[in-house]
């Protein structure tokens, strides 16, 4: 089941195939990973892994919002449920996420999702004062700029530092120029389709 915010499904199917349907919608799940093939929804959620976009959309644990489980005497026990507003009892089910299956078996999850993006940008410098430059990107967070995530790899001459933007094209436009203009003369800016390939050689990394 999926509504305008959130995503209901099964644990079995694979992650990437939940991803593919809820992106058909204009939406995204709410963490950005790089899985195996065989990677199923819960099996992801067992292991309580993030990606590289946690910078900005926290653990996936915080974006659950129900599910059903069964634990060890057989009972199905379900906790949350399948609104966005749900206040009722404890968030039992944020339990689950990262406890590799020693809880109970994961069955369905209700999962809030993110809108796609308007626009992607990625501000990369080979920076060769990495101190300075990781100031530069302290202050840009500080000043209020929306960083979804950033890395930090070997480069050709150097350190290889990557900030990833997404969001509203005019924000994002602010941002990156801000962000370009910090970190120096040397930084680049990729947009779009050139950004979306970054962010993904980045997630694949993890």
């Amino acid at each position: 089941m999926c509504s305008s915010d959130l995503v209901t499904a099964w644990a079995g199917p694979p992650w990437s195939e939940l991803a593919a349907t809820v992106a058909a919608g204009g939406h995204r799940l709410p963490a950005d990973l790089c899985t195996r093939p065989g990677s199923t929804v819960g099996g992801v959620l067992a292991s309580g892994r993030s990606g590289p976009d946690r910078f900005q959309a926290q653990a996936l644990r915080h974006h659950v919002l129900g599910m059903q489980v069964l634990v060890g005497d057989g009972t199905v026990a379900r906790s949350g449920g399948r609104l966005v507003k749900n206040v009722t009892g404890f968030d039992l089910h944020r339990l689950h996420v990262g406890a590799r299956g020693t809880l109970g078996a994961i069955l369905e999850v209700s999962l809030r999702l993110r809108p796609l993006p308007e626009c992607e940008a990625v501000v990369a410098l080979e920076a060769t004062e990495l101190e300075a430059a990781l100031d530069s990107v302290a202050d840009l967070v500080r000043a209020g700029a929306r960083l979804q995530w950033g890395t930090l790899r070997p480069g050709a001459s150097g350190p290889l530092l990557e900030l990833g933007l997404d969001g509203r094209r005019s924000q994002v436009e602010q941002d990156a120029t801000a962000a370009a203009t910090a970190l120096g003369s040397t930084a680049t800016i990729a947009w779009d389709a050139d950004a979306a390939a970054r962010r993904e050689a980045t997630r694949d990394m993890g």
